[in-house]
């Protein structure tokens, strides 16, 4: 069926996207059907499916399994794409599947495992403004070209790892421009844009909470986080700094080190800062935040940011023949921080505690 539902299409006769709420598919197998939208079951309204199994599954179009609907307990392995315009998806696990697009499209993901997939845009990426995902686990996937394992705007991720997910030529390997992020692991991500987590719209600022980064690696600077927003035509009244903000956190031994790049654990790239906006505001990081043993070319630790009540313990600078080689922190604003070893460039100290710093700029 390349219409709606290979297998099962959910709805009136003669209007099939009317009718079909309620309708409850369980204990059932669905294997290599195809259609345009939702390549096992489609509809165009709640259905839900439970403890079933999709191995595969094809859609053209949208939703390579289920088009709509809600799905518990269920098993997708090898389908090309999963689901798109879902509403919960929980206690789910998805395994090697492909998708030259977005993998899953749900408002609620809960208690879900997605494991060695292989797709170009995004693992989860909801489409609606307000997304949730809690509990989950994002281990070995790759993300081809652009995207990364989540992609939420304004959403709240709590609960959830992030290891070893991969990211191509334009990608960052975890979470990207998410509205709160709490109690998260990051850890042996690598991508070519951020390895653990890029923030590049202005809106809602990121709050990232009690979170650990640890071994996460970028090609193009910011090993665990970065932040990229583009400010042309921008003016102070638009842009209500901080956009990203750390609390409680731990970033141990990230990396950017090939190419000259900055920021091991942070960088602040953002572009076109208007007048009156302090480049170093856009980014707080607070609350015994710690930055340990983290490497780069150039600004180890951080870089373009504002660290109160911080501290930075063994990053190491492992450029040479630059402008500069800040250890710890580069162009950023440190208060109430204690730093040990490294060496700090073009920063603004204030009330720290410094062990065996070199200050330079």
């Amino acid at each position: 069926n390349w219409c709606n539902g290979g297998a099962i299409g959910i709805g009136k006769l003669k209007n099939p996207w009317q009718g079909g709420d309620n309708v409850v598919i369980t204990n059932c197998v669905f294997r290599n059907n195809k259609s345009a939208m939702g390549g096992a079951v489609g509809s165009k309204n709640h259905f839900f499916v439970q403890d079933c199994r999709f191995a595969g599954n094809v859609s053209i179009g949208s939703g390579g399994c289920l088009y709509y609907g809600n799905a518990n307990g269920c098993d997708f392995t090898g389908n090309t794409s999963c689901g798109a315009l879902m509403n919960d998806v929980a206690d789910c696990i998805f395994v090697q599947n492909s998708c030259d697009k977005t993998l899953l499209d749900a408002t609620t993901v809960r208690n879900c495992r997605f494991v060695d997939n292989d797709v170009k845009t995004g693992i989860w990426s909801p489409i609606v403004s307000t997304p949730w995902l809690e509990n989950c686990h994002f281990t070995n996937n790759d993300v081809n070209v652009e995207g990364a394992a989540a992609i939420t705007k304004s959403g709240v991720v709590t609960n959830c790892t992030f290891h070893n997910n991969k990211a191509g030529t334009q990608g960052y390997a975890a979470v990207t421009d998410a509205g709160r992020i709490v109690d998260c692991r990051f850890t042996c991500n690598s991508g070519i844009y951020g390895g653990g987590l890029l923030v590049k719209t202005l809106g809602v600022t990121c709050t990232v909470e009690n979170c650990y980064f640890g071994g996460n690696a970028s090609g193009n600077g910011g090993g665990a986080a970065r932040l990229a927003v583009d400010l042309k035509d921008k003016t102070a009244a638009d842009v209500a700094a901080p956009i990203l903000v750390f609390d409680h956190c731990t970033f141990e031994t990230n990396s950017a080190t090939s190419g000259g790049k900055h920021g091991g654990a942070i960088l602040n790239e953002s572009s076109n800062i208007p007048d009156g906006v302090d480049f170093a505001s856009l980014i707080v990081c607070s609350n015994n935040c710690q930055f340990i043993r983290n490497s780069a070319a150039h600004a180890a630790g951080v870089e373009g940011v504002t660290a109160v009540g911080c501290v930075f313990d063994g990053n190491v600078a492992q450029g040479s023949g630059y402008n500069y080689c800040g250890g710890d922190a580069a162009l950023s604003r440190l208060v109430s921080c204690d730093c040990t070893g490294g060496n700090l460039y073009r920063c603004s100290v204030d009330h720290c505690t410094v062990h065996n710093v070199l200050t330079t700029g």
